[in-house]
C-alpha cells in the first residue's frame, strides 16, 4: 500500500523518514512500537499538547509495554504526560506511520509503526509532573487551526486538521 504522503526529520543528528497511511483500523497492524494521541476538548475544537525538556512540542504518547493493548498505552501514556483521563470509548484510530532510520549506507531501515488515535478528554485536570522519568515539563491545550504555531510537521499537520474536522 502506497502512503498518503512521507515527511522527513532530524532529531540529534539523526534522519527519519515517516511514511504515513491514513487508517480507521489498526487490528491488523503488527510492530506498533508507540502510540499518540491527538485528545480533543469535550467540544472538539482544541487539541492537547506536551511540551518536553527537548524543547519541543508533540502529541502526549511513548511506547507500548509488555501486556498493553494499543488502548492501554493510549490511554496511560495521557494520564502520565497531560494528568487528563481520556473516554476510552472514543478513541478512534486516524493514521499511522512507518518510521525509518537512516543509516551510514545512506538507506532507510524500518524500526517500527507509530499509531495515532483521537480521543475525547473525559476529566480536564491540571497538569502536575510527568511521573516517567520527568520529561514532559507543560501539557497545553491549543487550538486545532493553530497546530502549526506548534508542530512543524508540513504536509501531516494539514492531514490531521482534515481528519479531525470529519
Amino acid at each position: 500500500m502506497k502512503p498518503h504522503h512521507s515527511d522527513y526529520w532530524t532529531w540529534k543528528d539523526q534522519e527519519y523518514r515517516f511514511d504515513v497511511f491514513i487508517s480507521n483500523r489498526f487490528d491488523k497492524l503488527k510492530d506498533v512500537k508507540q502510540v499518540y494521541g491527538l485528545v480533543l476538548s469535550e467540544d472538539k475544537k482544541q487539541i492537547i499538547l506536551v511540551f518536553t525538556k527537548a524543547g519541543m512540542w508533540m502529541l502526549p504518547g511513548g511506547g507500548v509495554e509488555s501486556g498493553e493493548t494499543l488502548l492501554d498505552t493510549l490511554a496511560r501514556e495521557v494520564k502520565e504526560e497531560t494528568n487528563r483521563d481520556v473516554e476510552i470509548s472514543t478513541a478512534q484510530p486516524l493514521y499511522y506511520q512507518k518510521v525509518y532510520k537512516k543509516i551510514e549506507e545512506g538507506e532507510w531501515k524500518f524500526s517500527g509503526i507509530q499509531a495515532r488515535f483521537s480521543v475525547i478528554v473525559k476529566n480536564d485536570l491540571e497538569f502536575e509532573a510527568d511521573p516517567d522519568n520527568g520529561d514532559v515539563i507543560e501539557a497545553k491545550w491549543i487550538k486545532i487551526d493553530e497546530l502549526e504555531k506548534y508542530l512543524n510537521w508540513g504536509e501531516t499537520n494539514e492531514m490531521i486538521k482534515k481528519l479531525l474536522k470529519n
